[in-house]
């Protein structure tokens, strides 16, 4: 028996089930941005801060997609017992996601990417410039469908530091996903 006719006609019926799930999306997110930096004693440089995202990508079906976005990460505080530093931190991330359908209406996703950030900042003696860097991001999120287009999202992710005495940043927001 040949199973070749049986797996084609299979596959192309389920195309149209998913066929919602293709598309453009955009995505607008709101939260909290976290890291500690180890420095000399005398200084702290605890970062939390609230964070923004506004985004967008391309599913490709109801697993797979891409996604990019613009962060605004707060502003990054140090004070030592002389001086001050204080620098806005934003960044656009590069990556994509897997997702996992539990059911209908809510999707577990797995993220990973890339995160170009840029840091400008000022001291207290007048000094400031801009650091930047690119690197790597990795995530877990849920996703439920409230409406035929639009999902309410929840995304956990960790932002690699590129400082050896800062720990990795770990961001929580929530959010609105439109799907066109």
């Amino acid at each position: 028996m040949n199973l070749k006719p049986f797996a084609l006609a299979t596959l192309l019926a389920s195309v149209p089930a998913f066929a919602d799930d293709a598309g453009f999306f955009m995505t607008a997110s709101v939260g909290n941005v976290s890291a500690k930096t180890h420095t000399l004693p005398g200084t702290t440089a605890n970062y939390d801060d609230t964070t923004w995202v506004l985004g967008g990508g391309y599913r490709f079906n109801r697993y797979i997609g891409i996604e990019a976005d613009y962060r605004d990460y707060g502003q990054l505080k140090t004070q030592s017992i002389a001086s001050w530093s204080a620098g806005d931190l934003t960044g656009w991330t590069y990556g994509g996601f897997v997702a996992y359908p539990v059911t209908d209406s809510v999707d577990l996703m797995a993220r990973a990417g890339w995160n170009r950030w840029q840091s400008d900042w000022k001291q207290s003696n007048g000094t400031s410039g801009t650091n930047s860097g690119t690197e790597p991001y990795w995530g877990v999120g849920a996703a439920w469908t409230f409406a035929p287009k639009v999902s309410a999202v929840l995304n956990w992710t960790r932002f690699k530091s590129a400082d050896q005495n800062t720990d990795d940043a770990d961001a929580i927001e929530v959010g609105l996903q439109y799907r066109f």
